[in-house]
């Protein structure tokens, strides 16, 4: 039976993989990952697992180049409220991927350390059994930097699109600063969003560009652990719609 690891290129599935180092490791390109964490596949975590022998996958959405296509095209915002996103660009491409190569049933590691335990819970699917390689060891957040370090690696950032609704308000305005062009795109995003004249946007209760500009910013020493998104946890979201009828819960991100 298949077992692989369900990679998300952040502090705790590369600790797994620099444990383990797993046979085959999968990966769900978004399109929309911060560039650190591609510059991070491609000069450690590949070179890593081809030195052991492994198969580093990466699987996308069959139907939109990356997540940003989607959302400029089906005029959508993702929201912490509507996890479309993941179902979309992480689930399901990973599970596409398994049935068409007949690897069902397999067994999937995921990354949860033992701190975030309650975060573990069953796939969803009768032909995939989820498995916590962390949680199982008793590793916590703190011993996954230290095995990555001891493996000579650098600490990979908190992984997750650069748009994702929930960065903290610190990492839209280091988005913004070093890199622009991204940053639009989240603007315009937002801004053509088909929900945005009822007040549907990125971070909070405002417009995206008003938002990093008010407000008091609380730093933290771990800024990538603020909010977890959790894009993938190894669960089948529920498909969401593609258009909201009505704006989402309102939420806000520090201040």
């Amino acid at each position: 039976m298949l077992e692989f690891l369900s990679y998300g290129a952040g502090v705790n599935s590369t600790a797994v993989m620099v444990m383990l180092k797993p046979a085959i490791l999968i990966f769900a390109d978004t399109g929309v990952e911060h560039p650190e964490t591609y510059r991070f596949i491609e000069e450690h975590a590949k070179p890593l697992v081809a030195s052991y022998g492994g198969q580093f996958i990466i699987v996308r959405n069959s139907q939109y180049a990356s997540l940003k296509e989607m959302a400029l095209a089906e005029r959508v915002v993702p929201a912490r409220t509507h996890r479309w996103c993941t179902d979309k660009f992480k689930v399901r491409p990973i599970r596409t991927y398994l049935s068409q190569n007949s690897y069902l049933p397999c067994h999937q590691m995921i990354g949860i350390d033992a701190n975030e335990h309650h975060r573990a819970r069953p796939s969803g699917s009768p032909l995939i059994e989820n498995a916590f390689p962390l949680i199982d060891r008793g590793i916590d957040r703190p011993t996954c930097k230290a095995l990555i370090r001891e493996a000579g690696l650098p600490l990979p950032r908190k992984s997750g699109c650069y748009f994702c609704p929930f960065q903290s308000k610190r990492q839209w305005i280091e988005l913004k600063r070093e890199y622009p062009e991204l940053f639009q795109i989240a603007v315009e995003i937002e801004r053509k969003g088909a929900n945005f004249d009822k007040g549907f946007y990125l971070a909070g209760d405002k417009p995206l560009e008003d938002h990093i500009r008010t407000g008091k910013i609380r730093y933290d020493e771990d800024q990538f652990g603020l909010f977890k998104c959790a894009c993938y946890d190894g669960t089948l979201m529920e498909a969401q719609p593609t258009v909201f009828a009505q704006k989402a819960e309102q939420f806000s991100l520090m201040k």
